[in-house]
């Protein structure tokens, strides 16, 4: 059994799983559902991760596990709750600061109902603050890893 020493942190969620495909420094893994019946969080994530079939997560390899490893995937609380606020706060901002500018300053500019300009302004700036957020959650540094190679499995013809 083989440990990566850079593994997760108290709190953080791991959970064991097969990987079907490697690619590069990245790794498909089947992950089995059963660790979340100890998290916290279960209620809210009900929809995600609450089936009886495993779930594939794309996950970083740096211990070189090959298809057919049985591995454990840490995922990192840091990185979930960085990632929310990314994808979260960044559209959210965006489209506050939208909806003042058109309502403010360039309702006054074009002539318009300040709350139709200020409607437009937010939809234009929400599309705008989702393009950054997307580009930042595709990061690989926010994908959970692989932890620990439990057992090295070869997919021979045997």
């Amino acid at each position: 059994m083989e440990r990566f020493d850079d593994s997760t942190a108290p709190g953080d969620l791991c959970s064991g799983g097969c990987v079907l495909s490697v690619d590069g420094e990245l790794a498909v893994v089947a992950v089995t559902t059963s660790s979340c019946d100890g998290c916290g969080q279960v209620g809210s994530c009900n929809m995600l991760w609450r089936s009886s079939s495993p779930v594939e997560v794309l996950a970083r390899n740096p211990m070189g596990a090959v298809p057919g490893a049985r591995v454990t995937v840490g995922f990192s609380s840091r990185s979930q709750i960085r990632t929310a606020c990314i994808l979260y706060l960044i559209p959210s901002i965006s489209t506050v600061v939208g909806a003042a500018i058109g309502h403010e300053w360039l309702a006054g500019e074009i002539g318009l109902h300040p709350a139709l300009v200020g409607l437009l302004g937010a939809v234009v700036f929400l599309v705008l603050g989702l393009l950054p957020a997307a580009a930042l959650s595709r990061r690989t540094d926010s994908l959970p890893q692989i932890v620990e190679i439990i057992r090295e499995e070869s997919r021979g013809d045997s």
